[in-house]
């Protein structure tokens, strides 16, 4: 049996493309992307595309990312090249005072059409009783075949009076969050 020797796998523009450490990790510096956003203030409108996003401040969370970043412009999501992208959204809502609140929802939607048209991809959903508290998760896989088209957003369905999708600051721990990571090639 033969042994291939290597430490870096280069194009032949001269970039490295591919590296292994004495461990045997392979890294992709090029293609590997993973980011989270978190949503700065909560949201008690119905039928509302979600627009308060950020990037957490905490010193430990600034470099906490790796790859091309997204952008994201009135709540819609840009993707920084093509790819098969997972897309999480960790919610965490709360029933008003008021009363109990069964559906505290938000859509996860998806254009093809630079944001002109949009389908529902999941839905999650929450609810709970009054002054309660809770959260929900849901991903969905989106393959991005071209950057300039393709937008990714969060808007709420139905949240009855009092009750809301939780935000916070940047310089503090998150409620709500987007993850962006992109897994590999468009398919």
């Amino acid at each position: 049996m033969s042994n291939l020797l290597v430490q870096n796998i280069k194009h032949t523009n001269g970039t490295t493309a591919q590296t292994v450490d004495t461990d045997g990790n392979v890294d992709f510096p090029v293609s590997f992307q993973i980011q989270q956003w978190q949503l700065l203030s909560s949201i008690s409108s119905n039928d509302t595309r979600i627009t308060d996003w950020g990037e957490s401040t905490i010193t430990s969370q600034t470099s906490a990312k790796a790859g091309s970043s997204m952008t994201v412009s009135s709540g819609q999501f840009s993707f920084p090249q093509t790819g098969l992208y997972r897309v999480i959204f960790n919610m965490m809502g709360g029933a008003g005072s008021g009363g109990q609140d069964s559906y505290i929802n938000v859509r996860m939607r998806v254009s093809t059409d630079s944001g002109s048209n949009y389908t529902i991809i999941k839905e999650l959903v929450h609810g709970g009783a009054a002054s309660m508290a809770g959260g929900n998760y849901g991903d969905m896989l989106v393959n991005v075949t071209n950057i300039s088209t393709f937008r990714v957003d969060f808007v709420t369905a139905s949240i009855t009076s009092g009750s809301s999708v939780f935000g916070n600051s940047a310089s503090t721990f998150a409620y709500s969050t987007a993850t962006f990571e992109r897994l590999g090639k468009s398919q």
